[in-house]
């Protein structure tokens, strides 16, 4: 049986062989698409752009369950506040049931500063919509799928560096 254990441990690395990306490759790809917004032919083009982005680069120095990543709330699990900005995911939003908070890099700053005062707010106007949740679609409707966002992070990813990435924590 332990042969066999190492064996399927073995042919599950053969199968993501390829299909793995390093973080700093993954920053590398959200920082471009969120400074790409600048030069987009549209302010819908730019706002997808600087919002995916800044997802991107987020989940590649800040690598979280896809429910968690969807269900930040500003004020709450997702904190700009005066020296930076801080993830602060409750016990109900980790695997292993313990809280878990850490300051966002300050790479990320730039993007995330614009993109919650910036981008989001459009977003929501778009729709009419008012809400805490951070991460919100084209008409300013939360992300509440966590399915959906997974299938959206693939095709961000697959488009910018031909790898599909499923943000699968």
């Amino acid at each position: 049986v332990r042969q066999l254990d190492q064996k399927s441990r073995y042919n599950h690395g053969q199968r993501k062989q390829g299909r793995i990306v390093s973080s700093e490759v993954l920053l590398k790809t959200g920082l471009a698409l969120a400074t790409a917004a600048d030069k987009a032919s549209t302010p819908l083009k730019a706002a997808k752009s600087l919002r995916d982005g800044a997802m991107i680069a987020l989940l590649a120095t800040m690598p979280m369950r896809r429910r968690a990543f969807v269900e930040l709330a500003l004020g709450s699990s997702f904190q700009v506040i005066s020296k930076g900005i801080q993830v602060l995911l409750s016990e109900e939003m980790t695997k292993n049931g313990r809280p878990w908070e850490a300051p966002v890099p300050d790479i990320l700053h730039p993007i995330l500063f614009r993109y919650v005062n910036e981008v989001r707010p459009w977003f929501l106007s778009r729709g009419e919509q008012f809400h805490d949740v951070l991460w919100v679609g084209n008409r300013g409707a939360p992300y509440k799928n966590a399915d959906y966002f997974g299938r959206r992070i693939r095709e961000i990813t697959e488009r910018q560096i031909n790898i599909r990435v499923s943000p699968t924590f």
